[in-house]
């Protein structure tokens, strides 16, 4: 979660939700617990005044670079305990049942 808000700051806290396929009250536990670390503020919506839009802090986007890191080094060892082309079917099919979804 904190990734999509670090690429796509200013979001309404249904945006997310909606972005990540979760419900909003999923999104609204998760963003709690960022908000209890520090790692995104809450900002009144000039959008929406029911909701407001999730901001990263100084401190996450300090961490910006070491997640995309480690995102990219849990890929890699997936890719290597899976094979290149099982990992790619795996994630295609996620992303079309997520599409299906929607």
């Amino acid at each position: 979660m904190l990734r999509v808000v670090l690429n796509k700051a200013s979001l309404l806290q249904s945006e997310l939700a909606s972005e990540m396929n979760i419900s909003r009250p999923t999104a609204t536990r998760a963003l709690d617990g960022l908000e209890r670390l520090s790692l995104i503020k809450r900002v009144a919506s000039d959008k929406d005044g029911r909701e407001q839009e999730i901001h990263p802090t100084r401190k996450a986007t300090e961490m910006k670079e070491a997640i995309n890191t480690a995102s990219v080094a849990v890929a890699k060892r997936l890719k290597k305990s899976l094979g290149t082309s099982h990992f790619e079917d795996a994630v295609d099919q996620i992303r079309g049942i997520s599409t299906a979804l929607k």
